[in-house]
């Protein structure tokens, strides 16, 4: 047994160092004349700074304790990195969208810089490449969800190998969590490659083992990312973060040049032929500084960047659905009464009846609401010096909105913790577009996805209610409504019972 030991030594010396660096930036700014008005936020420890004080389980609760004592802006310091905390749906709107070009770049991050340097969609830092690899990536996900691609197809298809499955069960229990994740990932299979894959096929549940992995080790990341001398230590995740990379660029790549092999410019059939084509206009363009940045490792973190986030975050939004409809049977059947009545039992609902399905559309999005299953979204970083309610926000400031705490804000939503679709209806039953309802997060630089998921979630979860009264397996505990934190807030494991509902 390898007994692992701290060198106290070598952390009073970083502690020493930490202290050192910031006293000489103080006197540095006071010498210069700089006196910021920053933010107000409780005193932080050396070396960690306010990272103990955050509650490891939910992290978001503790945002919005300080936000009592503080206010909706407040500053922190995780490690040795300023943190300012947007905890109001005014801060953020100031911030991301009237003054989106102050906050549109991301943190560099030490797993960021490691494995992603700046490549993909994700964590692009600003600047003309990111913005022009953004109007590519919206276009080309608005173009694959009409036209020829035939998106809603797909995904119904898909749907009808999922219902399969439930149905396969028999009404007897069992954990949905895995055909879910299937189903959702060969939703971005599409997308990506044009292509689904059977749940067996060894490349598809490799695919599926590396994202479940690398969404495990994201509180570890966490950590390393705001204290980076964690790298060094001879434990953890990290050389496991590096194998997952490593890992995933060798089935990811493999996948990549099974779709290029028949690649024909100008007749894009997936993503990754529109990124070529992309490429290749970039450079008749005269552009060729541009285009050399769309190379296959941008492509290869792109591509990844589509499974991280289309996998994840659909598929736990329609985890917590099911622990709502379990424990809430009489808006189940409330939801599952209208589309009885809009679309019939004899066919299954599609796009078209999104507008004559109010209160389903209200239960989604109040799925999404009490659910946040992005807490923080991504991360970003100011691009220069500016300013907000008065304070300050240095160049380079991470930017953190409390996304939970906004839609939990008792502010905006009366009774927020309680599960009720009503609150976005009026009174003669008609939909409310609520602009507080921020779960993709606000501005230019939120989830550029948002599209696609809420395509995705109005399909899946009307086809399995239409399909499948969802309830608890007899004796069972009800599910818990306290989330893990990780890539995202996902529910704890729970088992179901999904009764099949007559179709004509």
């Amino acid at each position: 047994m390898v007994i692992f030991t701290f060198d106290l030594s070598s952390i009073l010396l970083a502690c020493i160092i930490f202290l050192a660096i910031h006293y000489l930036m103080q006197h540095h700014f006071r010498k210069a004349g700089v006196n910021f008005n920053l933010a107000p936020g409780p005193r932080g420890w050396p070396l960690v700074g306010n990272l103990p004080s955050l509650d490891p389980i939910a992290p978001y609760l503790s945002l919005n304790k300080l936000a009592d004592t503080y206010g909706p802006v407040f500053s922190l310091h995780f490690g040795s990195f300023p943190v300012v905390v947007l905890n109001s749906y005014e801060a953020v709107k100031e911030a991301f969208i009237r003054n989106g070009d102050d906050y549109d770049d991301r943190p560099k991050l030490v797993i960021f810089e490691m494995l992603v340097r700046g490549k993909g969609l994700i964590c692009a830092y600003n600047g003309q490449v990111q913005r022009t690899r953004r109007r590519f990536s919206l276009q080309a996900m608005r173009n694959l969800g009409m036209g020829k691609f035939h998106l809603e197809e797909q995904i119904t298809e898909e749907l009808d190998r999922l219902i399969a499955r439930f149905d396969s069960r028999e009404g007897k229990s069992f954990c949905p969590f895995g055909d879910l994740e299937k189903a959702f990932c060969n939703v971005i299979c599409y997308v990506a490659f044009g292509k689904r894959y059977e749940y067996e096929d060894p490349k598809f549940q490799g695919m599926l083992s590396n994202l479940e992995r690398s969404f495990k080790l994201a509180n570890f990341s966490g950590v390393v990312n705001f204290i980076p001398i964690f790298q060094h230590l001879p434990f953890g995740g990290l050389n496991e973060l590096k194998e997952i990379d490593k890992y995933g660029a060798i089935f990811l790549g493999d996948l990549i040049k099974d779709v290029t092999a028949d690649y024909v410019k100008g007749d894009p059939r997936n993503f990754i032929d529109m990124y070529y084509d992309n490429r290749d206009k970039l450079m008749e363009d005269n552009q060729e500084d541009v285009a050399k940045m769309f190379d296959y490792e941008d492509l290869f973190r792109t591509v990844g960047d589509l499974f991280i986030a289309g996998t994840e975050t659909s598929s736990t939004t329609l985890k917590w659905m099911l622990i709502y409809m379990i424990i809430n049977p009489d808006i189940q059947e409330k939801a599952q009464s209208e589309m009885d009545d809009v679309v019939g039992r004899s066919r299954l609902p599609s796009l078209k009846d999104r507008l004559n399905l109010p209160y389903t559309e209200a239960t989604i999005m109040e799925i999404q609401r009490i659910a946040s299953i992005t807490p923080f979204g991504v991360p970003r970083a100011s691009t220069v010096d500016t300013r907000l309610f008065g304070y300050d926000i240095p160049k380079g400031t991470l930017i953190l909105p409390n996304i939970w705490g906004i839609l939990h804000d008792g502010n905006l939503w009366k009774d927020p913790h309680t599960f009720n679709p009503e609150r976005f209806l009026d009174e003669s039953g008609a939909l409310i577009r609520r602009e507080e309802l921020i779960p993709f997060s606000a501005g230019r630089r939120k989830c550029l996805g948002e599209q696609l998921a809420l395509m995705e979630l109005f399909l899946f979860i009307t086809h399995l209610l239409h399909r499948f009264k969802f309830s608890l397996p007899e004796g069972a505990p009800t599910p818990s409504l306290e989330g893990i934190m990780g890539a995202t807030l996902a529910p704890k494991y729970y088992d179901i019972c999904a009764t099949p509902r007559p179709m004509n």
